[in-house]
């Protein structure tokens, strides 16, 4: 978090996921669906915030 005169500023990694890895889905047979998983990291969000609000 940063404070200025004028508002803050703060950031946040947001949760990570899984998703299906669908390369390998498409190698294999369509019905195994749930083998499949890929993690995939979350992202940040940049806040700023006016000292106003």
């Amino acid at each position: 978090k940063a404070i200025f005169s004028n508002g803050t500023v703060t950031w946040k990694k947001s949760k990570d996921s899984v998703v299906l890895d669908q390369k390998a889905l498409l190698q294999a047979q369509p019905e195994l669906l749930q083998q499949y998983p890929q993690s995939r990291q979350g992202s940040r969000r940049f806040n700023i915030y006016s000292a106003t609000t």
